[in-house]
């Protein structure tokens, strides 16, 4: 998960390709508009708020307790 304007943006989009590469079940989102850590500022973005649903949903599947 990264957003657009984060500067590690293509570091993770790169380490998602080669996870991916490797055979690792990966998930990768942009979050278009937004900036590095933006997904603590949920009294701020709604985006945020769903982008920690997403990683918890995702956490959950991988470690069977969805």
């Amino acid at each position: 998960m990264t957003a657009s304007h984060d500067p590690l943006r293509d570091d993770g989009a790169a380490y998602a390709e080669k996870l991916r590469a490797a055979g690792v079940p990966t998930e990768y989102l942009n979050y278009e508009g937004f900036i590095h850590d933006f997904w603590v500022a949920t009294a701020r973005f709604d985006v945020a708020a769903e982008a920690q649903a997403t990683a918890c949903a995702a956490l959950r599947r991988v470690f069977g307790t969805a």
